[in-house]
Parts: C-alpha cells; structure tokens; sequence
C-alpha cells in the first residue's frame, strides 16, 4: 500500500514536472522569441541608419553641388556685367576720341579757308595795283569815279575791306570755336552720366552680391549646426544599438534561472531525497 501510493505520488510529480517543463520550454521560447525580435529590432535599426545616412550624405551633396553651381552662375554673371561695362568704357572713349578727331579737322578747315581767303584777297589786290599800273603805262583812261582818288584812300579803303574780311573770319572761327566747346561739353556730361550710371549699376551689384553672401553664410551655418545636431544623434544612436548588441550577448552567453527553473530543481531534488528513503525503509523490512 506504501509503494501504490509512492507510485500515485509519484505520478502526480511527473505531472507537475511534465507541467513545469512545458511552462520552462514557453520560457525558452519566449526568450528565443525576443532574441530573435531584438535582432530583427537592431537589424531595421541599422538599416534606417545606414538609410538616413545615404539620404543625408545624398542631400549633403546635392547641396554643395547646387551652392557651387549658383557661385558657378554669379561668377558668369560678375565676368558678364564686366565685360560689358569695359565695353562701354571702350565705347565712351572711342566716341570721344572720335569727336575730338572731328573737332580737330573741323579746325584745320576754318584755318585753311581763313588762309585761303587771305591769299585770295592778297592776289585779288595784287591783280587791281597791277590793272591800275598798266593802264597808267599804256595811256588808257582812268575810270571817272577813280580819276581824282588819291592812292592812299584806295589803299586805306583795301586795308579797311582786309580789317572787315579778318573779323569776320574771327567771328566765324569764335563762333566754330564757341560751338566745339560746347560739343566737347555735351560728350563730357554724356560720358559723366554714362560713368555715373555704370558706377550705380556696378554699386547695385556689388551690394547684390554682399547680400547675397550673407544669405549663403546663414544657410551654411544653419547647415552646420543643423549637421552637429544630427551628427550628434546618430552618435547617440549608434551607442544605444552597441549597448543592446552588448546585452544580448550577455543574454545569450549566460540565461538567468527562472523562477520555474528554480522550483523545478527544488522539486526534482526532493524526488530524489523521498526515493532514497523509501529504499532504505524496504530494504529494513
């Protein structure tokens, strides 16, 4: 009767282990089944940050291409703007020169003609003293209205038509020469206003380009402060991934005893104790 209700009890612990075993195998899967999440949790992890990155390292270059491109453009555009004030400037000089040239002939025309007209009037006075001496020589006739004028008033008269002729040439040449300065006047205000009007459009510029600079300052650093602070998070990222890995090393190398495992120990040892005290009561009897 003492060995039949050994055996029930006995019966009744293989139950109890065949119990504890299954919730034991539960806790070993569960255990596998949070390993194998944790990888699978540090794998995406990895794969997001390596995903990030690229995305990150894409935009950063998209970036500093695009910054190099605009410097690429502005540059083109300052090289442009030169090119055509220089232009102008060539354009400018070469009018002035031009009209200076003008100006120039203009003046040797007025004196050449002065000259002619002096040469002129000095051959035409010439031909009259010579019509006058040789129609003396030859007898002829002195004209009535010239016989009782005496010689010096038709030399005064010839003096006075030279004195009238010379002042109106110098009025003629005050008057070329009035209207010459007033022409180099007028190119002169029109190449001041063009000058003014480039070094306006030039200043303009410049202060484009000054305030163009501070915005790509700010960006720049806005994007380095920017690329601190995600520096700094996928450093603290990465250090969070290490610790798990970290941990689950340790998880793997060395499981902590269960409170089943405990008690089915415990229970697994009294067996032994309460067999072994049942073959030394039998083998008294």
């Amino acid at each position: 009767a003492q060995l039949e209700k050994w055996r029930e009890e006995e019966l009744a612990k293989l139950s109890k282990r065949a119990a504890a075993t299954d919730r034991l195998l539960d806790d070993r899967r569960a255990q596998i089944e949070d390993l194998h999440a944790r990888k699978a949790a540090q794998a995406a992890a990895k794969k997001k940050e390596e995903e990030d990155l690229r995305r990150a390292l894409a935009a950063e270059f998209r970036k500093k291409t695009a910054k190099e491109e605009e410097e690429k453009r502005v540059k083109a555009i300052e090289i442009e703007a030169l090119k055509r004030s220089n232009a102008e400037t060539l354009r400018l000089r070469t009018e002035q020169e031009k009209a200076d040239a003008e100006l120039d002939l203009e003046y040797q025309r007025l004196y050449a003609e002065k000259l002619r007209k002096q040469e002129e009037a000095y051959l035409e006075n010439i031909r009259k003293m010579k019509e006058k001496l040789d129609a003396q020589s030859v007898g002829e006739p002195v004209p009535s209205y010239k016989r009782y004028m005496p010689d010096d008033v038709i030399e005064r008269n010839a003096r006075n038509y030279d004195r009238l002729g010379e002042e109106r040439e110098a009025r003629d040449l005050a008057r070329a020469e009035a209207l010459a300065a007033e022409t180099r006047r007028h190119l002169a205000e029109q190449v001041k206003w063009k000058q003014d009007k480039l070094d306006r459009e030039r200043a303009a510029e410049a202060a484009r380009h000054e305030r163009f600079a501070h915005v790509v300052d700010v960006l720049e650093d806005v994007e380095k402060a920017e690329s601190e602070k995600t520096r700094a998070a996928r450093v603290a990222h990465r250090l969070e991934l290490e610790a798990q890995m970290r941990d689950n090393l340790t998880r793997k190398a060395v499981f902590p005893m269960t409170e089943t495992e405990k008690s089915l120990n415990a229970d697994m040892l009294a067996r032994v104790r309460e067999y072994k005290t049942l073959r030394a009561s039998a083998g008294e009897q």
